[in-house]
């Protein structure tokens, strides 16, 4: 914001930004209280104690006697984050000269040290999706030379059911098509057939996908000892699934 104002917060479960020197209120943001419009669970359950700004003054950080603290963003009056550390009333609230860091002191005896992780997670993220963007291509490049169990192994690990669907009906396509899925699929591991068998509860459902399933759960239910089956986590909600096909 441009202009100058102050903040305030309320046993009324609001937060209050006042221009200067008018003194009048600009923006305000309710609680959850019958009749209140504001914005939903972005508030405090019983009041707004300490009021901090933080990011070069375009969000504040509140603590409130619910023990919580809360993430605003001033421009949209969102709450854009919850932190949940302590069991009673915050009574201290500071952050340090480089602004990256929060301290807070509660009733219930304990002191947290609060540090920003924005920049680390927004790295990490980012490093998330070059990783999935090279293993598409890696993916491709499988397809493209037919090493078809590295693909089939290399879907299920980005957990992508369609893709592994595409996979088993490239090698379907192939001259000794059933031969060459039962080879791949006996080849993988334990965890692997079980991500398989999940994603043939999804295939299953569509005509145009049926058969594919039915060839993976045939090979799968003749050769897996059903001791292996049972042992699987997820195969009692999976043959519920395929009972009504």
């Amino acid at each position: 914001l441009k202009e100058s104002f102050i903040v305030s917060g309320s046993q009324d479960l609001t937060l209050k930004i006042w221009k200067l020197p008018e003194s009048i209120s600009s923006k305000q943001v309710k609680g959850q209280l019958p009749g209140m419009e504001g914005l939903h669970a972005a508030c405090t359950e019983k009041a707004h104690d300490k009021i901090m700004f933080v990011s070069r003054g375009t969000q504040l950080v509140t603590s409130g006697s619910d023990g919580l603290l809360k993430l605003w963003t001033i421009k949209t009056n969102e709450c854009v984050k919850t932190l949940d550390s302590h069991e009673d009333k915050v009574w201290g609230l500071h952050s340090n000269k480089l602004d990256n860091a929060l301290v807070t002191g509660s009733a219930d005896s304990s002191i947290v040290l609060w540090k920003d992780v924005t920049e680390t997670e927004l790295a990490e993220e980012l490093a998330k999706k070059e990783d999935e963007i090279l293993k598409k291509q890696e993916l491709s490049n499988l397809l493209h030379e037919k090493r078809f169990l590295k693909a089939l192994g290399l879907a299920i690990t980005l957990d992508q059911p369609h893709t592994a669907l595409i996979v088993i009906k490239a090698i379907l396509q192939e001259p000794q098509g059933k031969d060459d899925l039962e080879k791949n699929l006996l080849r993988l591991r334990n965890d692997q057939k079980e991500a398989i068998l999940r994603y043939c509860t999804i295939w299953n459902t569509n005509s145009r996908n049926c058969h594919e399933a039915q060839c993976v759960l045939n090979i799968l239910l003749t050769h897996v000892p059903p001791d292996t089956l049972l042992q699987y986590s997820g195969i009692r909600g999976t043959v519920e699934a395929l009972i009504p096909y």
